[in-house]
Parts: structure tokens; sequence; C-alpha cells
């Protein structure tokens, strides 16, 4: 075997190697600034409402911006700004605040500006590309999710894992219970209106701001715990049956800077990982 013969071999095991190296490293790389990013999950946050008439275009407007990304895209939807209704919690209410949502059918990509006329948009102007776009925005966190229930005590188990890749000191944990598919009235919808991924229960803090981590830096887990009732009321006090089939949990992982209005637009998600709790 000649000197050429072996360099060529050479050559070829170094970019074989490098092939897999890169394989490995699809989930965290270095970024241009030398920091640690990974590929994200995104939040599309709906607003809407019973009484709403054009609510029940804005949902589908959503549904088919989403519809080719699987479980890269989590959604939910939040009872709030076009009045209140059977499906409203709490911590909407906080969120409309937040972010000053004033109307409905809208919705929030990653509470981030994407361009449109503010962080809460009209839902129909959501477009595949606007996910696409997102999707391809380096994240700073990494983020696991691990469910596990029990139909006999009908406790459901959520571990979140997980690292902040650079110094995040703002940075807060969300976890929401959603829920698809629910029968009920809708203005312009009729009375056996299919409702999506309507938000059931805030495992984290209550009032919507997340729990804070005990790191700025660095790896972190969480663990939480809750009792799947038969039915879950909202503000009103009207209850609607759980379904676990139909059941998700979203958790993500946002900066929460302020409540100032001057901050609204710095209070953006860095990612989201979405489970359904029987798969």
């Amino acid at each position: 075997m000649n000197n050429r013969t072996i360099l060529i071999l050479l050559t070829v095991a170094f970019i074989c190697s490098a092939c897999q190296r890169d394989k490995g490293s699809e989930s965290i790389k270095p970024s241009a600034e030398g920091v640690s990013v990974v590929k994200k999950a995104v939040l599309v946050e709906e607003f809407t409402g019973q009484n709403c008439g054009a609510c029940p275009r804005g949902a589908a407007a959503i549904h088919e911006a989403v519809s080719d990304f699987g479980d890269k895209v989590a959604i939910v939807a939040h009872h709030v700004g076009y009045y209140e209704d059977d499906f409203t919690l709490v911590g909407s209410r906080h969120l409309v605040k937040l972010y000053d949502i004033i109307g409905a059918p809208s919705c929030m990509l990653d509470r981030t500006d994407i361009g449109k006329d503010d962080l809460a948009f009209v839902s129909w102007v959501l477009t595949k590309k606007d996910i696409e776009k997102q999707l391809l925005e380096p994240s700073y966190v990494s983020l696991m999710l691990n469910t596990s229930y029990d139909d006999a005590t009908k406790e459901l188990n959520v571990d979140v894992s997980g690292e902040l890749l650079k110094e995040l000191p703002n940075a807060r944990l969300v976890v929401y219970i959603t829920q698809d598919k629910i029968v009920a009235r809708q203005y312009n919808g009729g009375d056996d209106y299919i409702h999506p991924y309507v938000l059931r229960a805030v495992l984290s803090d209550s009032d919507v701001y997340g729990d804070k981590f005990d790191v700025t830096s660095g790896k972190f887990t969480k663990t939480y715990t809750y009792t799947v009732p038969e039915a879950i009321s909202g503000v009103k006090n009207v209850p609607f049956a759980t379904n676990v089939n139909d059941m998700y949990v979203v958790a993500f992982v946002y900066d929460f800077v302020s409540k100032k209005r001057v901050d609204m637009k710095k209070n953006i998600v860095h990612n989201t990982v979405i489970n359904k709790i029987i798969k």
C-alpha cells in the first residue's frame, strides 16, 4: 500500500468519524457565540371564548397552521380575551393582564414578536411559515418531560428536567394540563361544538407566572403530582368531565422579566415540550 493510498483512506476515515459526531450533536451544539443551543418545539397560545362568533374560524386556522408539525408544536387554548366563559381559569385572567390581550380570536407564538401587529395577533394570520421560522430559532434551554399515570388512583406524576445553557436569571417553568375534544356550546358552532386543547389546570404556580429555578444556569429538575378529578370547573363553577385519553401535559420555560408593559416583549418562551397522558 503506497503513501497516497494510505492518505486517501485516512481522509475517508476522518470524514466518516466527523459525520458520526455530527449525528450525536444534533440536540446540543455550540452557537456562533460559543454558547450551546438546542433545537426547540414551540408554543401556540390561543385566546378564545364560547361567546365569540369568529372563534371557530380562529381555531380552524390555528389547526391548519400547525397540522404538519406533530409534537413540535403545543397548543393551549385560554378562554379569555372576549369575555369569560364556562372554561375560563383564574390563571388565564393573569395572562391577559401580563400580555395585554385585548380580543379574540387571537394567539401568541412563543410569546414572541414575530412581526405581526403585536405579540397577540388575530388567529387566522398565523401561517405554517411562521411555525417553520420559529422552529429554526436556537434555544438556550434543553427540556425533557416524563409522565406516568395510575388509572386506579387517578394520580399523574410529571417530571420535568433540562438545562439552562447560559445565564437565564429570569427563567421560569410553567406546566399546564390541557384537554382536547370537549363537546360543549359555542356561539356560531352549536351545542355540540368540539373545543380543542382547553386549559384545564396549572400545575406550576397557580397564577401562571411559573416556578423559579434553583439555578440561573445549569441542569434542573422539577416534579409535580396531580390527581385528575372526575370533572373540572372554571371561574363560573360549571363542571366538565375529564377524559385522560384526550389530556396532555405541556411544559415550557420562559423569561419572566416583570409585569410592566415596557417589559412585555421580553417575557418570551425559550422551549416547550408536550406529552399525551395516555399514549
